[in-house]
C-alpha cells in the first residue's frame, strides 16, 4: 500500500514536471530529485517487506509521518541490485545512485550555478559585473531547457522500471499490465538508443 501511494505521488510529480517543461520553466528541474526519492522509498518498502527494518520504517511512515533517510534507501536498493549479480557491484551501484542524486540536487539547492545558467551578466568598463537579464518566468535559454528535457526523460523511464520491479511480484501484476510496462520500457530504450 505504501509503495502504491508513493507511485501515485511520483506520477503526479512527473505530470507537474512535464507541465512546467512544456511552459519553459527552468526550475522544474527541482522536481527530478523528488521523483527519485519517492521511487527509492517505494522500492525500499517493497524490498524490505517482511523484515524488522522494513516493518519499522513503514510504521514510522504511516503513523509518525517520517520517511526513511534517502541515503539508507539508496544503500538498501544498491545492495539488492548487487544481489542480482547482473550489473556493477554494490559499492559501484550505490556510487552511481549517489552521483545521479547529486546531479539532480543542483536544482533543489539555491546555488549560484543553477541560477547562473539562465541569468545574463555583463562586465562593465569599470570591471564590475552587472546582471543584465534574469528570468522570472519561462526561460528563453532553449538549449538549457532541451538539456533538462533530455535529463527528465530518465525520470519517466525510471518510474516505469521501478513500478515493474515493485509490483511484478508484490501485487502481482496482471500479465497484460506487466507486458504493457515491458513494452514501454523497451520503447524508452529504443528511443534513447536512437538519439545521438
Amino acid at each position: 500500500m505504501a509503495a502504491y501511494l508513493l507511485f501515485g505521488r511520483a506520477l503526479n510529480l512527473l505530470n507537474i514536471g512535464c507541465l512546467c517543461l512544456k511552459h519553459g520553466y527552468w526550475y522544474s528541474g527541482s522536481i527530478l530529485r523528488d521523483i527519485d526519492e519517492t521511487l527509492d522509498v517505494a522500492l525500499y518498502f517493497v524490498l524490505s517487506n517482511n523484515t524488522a527494518e522494513g516493518e519499522t520504517a513503514r510504521h514510522r511512515w504511516f503513523r509518525q509521518n517520517l520517511t526513511p533517510k534517502h541515503a539508507a534507501c539508496r544503500a538498501y536498493v544498491s545492495k539488492w541490485e548487487a544481489s542480482l549479480g547482473s550489473g556493477p557491484g554494490e559499492d559501484n551501484f550505490r556510487e552511481l545512485m549517489n552521483e545521479l542524486y547529486r546531479k539532480k540536487s543542483k536544482w533543489t539547492h539555491p546555488t549560484f550555478g543553477v541560477i547562473r545558467e539562465i541569468t545574463a551578466f555583463e562586465i562593465g568598463h569599470d570591471d564590475h559585473i552587472r546582471v543584465t537579464d534574469m528570468e522570472y518566468g519561462p526561460s528563453s535559454v532553449e538549449h538549457k531547457l532541451h538539456e533538462l528535457s533530455v535529463f527528465f526523460r530518465s525520470s519517466v523511464f525510471t518510474t516505469f522500471q521501478a513500478f515493474l520491479l515493485c509490483f511484478k511480484h508484490a501485487m502481482p501484476l496482471e500479465d497484460q499490465d506487466a507486458t504493457y510496462l515491458l513494452n514501454k520500457i523497451r520503447m524508452f530504450q529504443e528511443w534513447d538508443d536512437s538519439k545521438p
